[in-house]
C-alpha cells in the first residue's frame, strides 16, 4: 500500500482538502471566508469544492495519505478534482487574498487522475490523521448539515 506521510501546523484547528482548480473563485476573498458564516463552508463542501475538517486543536499534526479504503472512516465525502492537483494541509493556507497554498505550514500536494475523488478521513490508534483519496469514481454530491469534525 502506498502511503504519503505529512505534517502540518494550524492556528485554526482545521485541515482542508481540495483541488486547486475548484477555489479560483475565492482567490480575492478574505482569508477567513470559509469560517463564517458556516453556511459558506457547507455550500462549498456540498458542491464538492473543498472539505474543511476540524481536527480538535491548534498546533502540529501528523498525517498520512493512502489510496486504499479505511476500515472505519469517521468522515466520508466527495471532491471534484479537475486538475488532479490536490492540496492536503492547514486550512490557514486555503485559497484567499490573492494566494494559494505553498505548504508553508506543512501539508502536501498530491497528484491524482483528474475527476471525482471519494475522500475518507479518520484517526489511527496513535492519533495520526488518515486521509484516503479514491479516484476514478462517479461524483456523488455531499449532504453535510454541519461542519466536519474529526474526534
Amino acid at each position: 500500500m502506498r502511503i504519503l506521510p505529512f505534517q502540518f501546523s494550524t492556528d485554526t484547528a482545521s485541515l482542508c482538502i481540495y483541488d486547486l482548480g475548484m477555489l479560483k473563485h475565492r482567490l480575492d476573498a478574505d482569508e477567513d471566508w470559509w469560517s463564517w458564516p458556516v453556511a459558506i463552508q457547507l455550500q462549498e463542501a456540498n458542491n464538492g469544492h473543498v472539505l474543511f475538517v476540524d481536527v480538535g486543536a491548534d498546533g502540529f499534526h501528523d498525517g498520512h495519505i493512502q489510496f486504499e479504503p479505511l476500515a472505519a472512516p469517521a468522515i466520508e465525502g466527495w471532491l471534484l478534482a479537475p486538475t488532479g492537483r490536490v492540496f492536503v494541509g492547514a486550512a490557514d493556507e486555503v485559497t484567499a487574498e490573492g494566494k494559494e497554498p505553498d505548504c508553508s505550514r506543512g501539508g502536501l500536494f498530491v497528484s491524482i487522475p483528474p475527476g471525482a475523488v471519494e475522500v475518507q478521513i479518520g484517526r489511527s490508534a496513535t492519533g495520526t490523521i488518515q486521509v484516503t483519496l479514491l479516484s476514478g469514481k462517479a461524483f456523488s454530491s455531499n449532504h453535510f448539515k454541519r461542519p466536519l469534525r474529526l474526534s
